[in-house]
């Protein structure tokens, strides 16, 4: 065990009466050697709040080392409450909108020798949870394959030879919008 476990196993089993009543307060509860959040929304935030210091915090982010950011770890889109948190996290400075956008980009082919796929189809699912307007923008040769598009204002986008492949689109609005060559082979 290493130094940190048994400080924090010594803190949530300690007997001392005020560890006791700060263990009330606290979100994390402490049982079969795991330790654990009272609530999943607690797990939530926190994972957003991550993700978001790493991004838009972090005066060492670069676009460059992008394949390895948390980003573009795990696919988020079966986690619509971190999205959610990430949404209303970057709606406050439209320059956070901008980088991920530029993420979503980063996703074209040779522009990164590792795949970010991941991280656009992060990026692309937040920006949309966000309220984006895509409207007449190029996404074309973008990779996000998993993007939560739904509702997405995507009206006379360019999304040429896009890979799309299992996008949900549900209620998007696509007048206008270029979709010759983009893999919607599974979209819904």
């Amino acid at each position: 065990k290493s130094k940190a476990h048994e400080k924090w196993h010594k803190f949530f089993n300690s007997k001392d009466e005020n560890i006791v009543q700060i263990l009330r307060g606290c979100p994390l509860s402490y049982e079969s050697r795991h330790y654990k959040f009272y609530h999943k929304s607690f797990m939530e935030y926190f994972a957003a709040l991550h993700i978001f210091n790493e991004i838009f915090q972090n005066p060492q982010f670069n676009l460059n080392h992008l394949a390895d950011s948390v980003i573009n770890q795990k696919l988020l889109i079966k986690e619509p409450a971190i999205l959610k948190y990430l949404a209303q996290m970057v709606c406050r400075q439209e320059r956070d909108c901008d980088l991920l956008l530029r993420i979503v980009l980063e996703s074209r082919p040779n522009a990164q020798g590792k795949s970010v796929t991941i991280a656009a189809d992060n990026a692309l699912s937040v920006l949309n949870y966000a309220c984006f307007n895509f409207n007449g923008l190029d996404l074309s040769d973008i990779q996000a394959p998993n993007a939560d598009l739904r509702s997405a204002y995507l009206d006379s986008a360019n999304l040429q030879r896009a890979n799309l492949r299992y996008a949900l689109f549900s209620r998007a609005w696509l007048l206008g919008a270029d979709l010759r060559q983009t893999d919607l082979l599974y979209a819904t």
